[in-house]
Formats: C-alpha cells, sequence, structure tokens
C-alpha cells in the first residue's frame, strides 16, 4: 500500500499518516522531486505509474477515499486479472466496482462478455466511460504503451479549481479516440459508500 500525499494539513488526516507511517510507504507529493510528483488527483495517479514501473510492478491498484473493499483479493482474482489483459490486448484497466443501476437499461444493449469470460466490455460509443476511469486495475506498461500519461488539467480553470470529474472524462474520451476499451470485472471487489465522511468543506447530509 503506498499513500500519495499531498501535504495536507488537516488534523484527523496527519494523525492516520503517523500512525501507520511505519507499516506503508507514504510519500509526500513534491514537484521539486519529480515532475509528474504533484498536486492534483490525476498528477498523483501518473507519479504512481512511474512508481509502479521502477518497482517492477505489472498492475497497480487505485480506489478512492468514498470507497472499500467488500472482500479479499484472491489468487482466483489474480488469476482473472492475467487471463482478462492477455485476451484483450487493447485494454489496459479492469474497472472492479459494482455497476451502478443509474446505467442498467443503457448496459442492457451496451455491454458484452469479453473473450476471457471474466469481465464485460461496453462498446465505445456508450455516453458511459468506456475507455478508461480513475479507478480500479491498471496494467502499467500497456496504459502507459497505449494511452501515455493522464492529463491533469483543462484549458479555461483555474489550476486550484479544475474539475475533476470533467478531467476525468476528457481522458476517457482520449482513451475510446485512441480504441483503448475498459473491462468491468465480473466479480467485483470494491464499492463505493453511499454516505462516505466528507472533509474540506464539502455539503454534509443531515445522518452525517
Amino acid at each position: 500500500i503506498i499513500v500519495i500525499d499531498n501535504s495536507s494539513y488537516e488534523a484527523y488526516t496527519l494523525q492516520v499518516l503517523k500512525k501507520y507511517s511505519e507499516k506503508i510507504e507514504i510519500i509526500i507529493a513534491n514537484p521539486n522531486e519529480s515532475k509528474f510528483n504533484g498536486a492534483g488527483l490525476h498528477n498523483n495517479m501518473n507519479f504512481a505509474f512511474t512508481h509502479a514501473l521502477d518497482k517492477g510492478k505489472q498492475y497497480a491498484l487505485f480506489l478512492q477515499d468514498d470507497m472499500q473493499f467488500i472482500r479479499n483479493i484472491t489468487e482466483d482474482d489474480l488469476i482473472s486479472f492475467d487471463k482478462f489483459f492477455k485476451a484483450n490486448p487493447n485494454s489496459a484497466e479492469l474497472f472492479l466496482c459494482f455497476m451502478k443501476t443509474e446505467s442498467k437499461s443503457h448496459d442492457d444493449t451496451m455491454m458484452y462478455l469479453d473473450p476471457s469470460k471474466q469481465a464485460y466490455l461496453r462498446k465505445l460509443d456508450s455516453r458511459y466511460f468506456a475507455g478508461l476511469s480513475d479507478l480500479g486495475l491498471f496494467h502499467v506498461s500497456r496504459f502507459i504503451d497505449l494511452f501515455g500519461f493522464l492529463k491533469v488539467s483543462l484549458p479555461g480553470y483555474k489550476e486550484d479549481h479544475q474539475p475533476l470529474q470533467k478531467i476525468e472524462r476528457y481522458n476517457n474520451t482520449l482513451a475510446v479516440s485512441k480504441g483503448i476499451q475498459m473491462g468491468f470485472y465480473a466479480y467485483p471487489l470494491m464499492l463505493q459508500l453511499p454516505l462516505p465522511i466528507t472533509y474540506k468543506g464539502k455539503h454534509r447530509t443531515l445522518y452525517l
């Protein structure tokens, strides 16, 4: 487990980082040390790709703070990952979450089983993410070969107000234009939490 920290200052976050600092690798984002290791989600994902390559890792798994694992990753899962990427040379990512109900009627006609029978594929003309997402399992070297590095910003926005969802959609559009197709794992491992704890001024529901 590697945590890339954007120079956090929130007290609880610092407490958690200190608690686990002897068990996991914690990297403080420092743009002076790497062209990718700066502020922002996509900058840090790019840094993670280069870090994984340097360590000789085949896969990188990304999840976010409103998600959790719902079961352990098993030996069978690892075999399934290898089967999927071997059978789909134009795929660089395997989405490991449960699918959302909002896209079900659309996906009933736009998704099909991949050749390895380990995942589903969305047709590239889908209105939902079909090429890549910000979370899931990436085949590191293949992703860089097929896509390059993630775009980290969009023109017309201030540096500290970059819309992450629009950047993610832009990267997906680029992936689709290159013929890159993301897989959706048939045996989900991760789940988005319905009411996660929020920080930094985000709206809190009455329940929270």
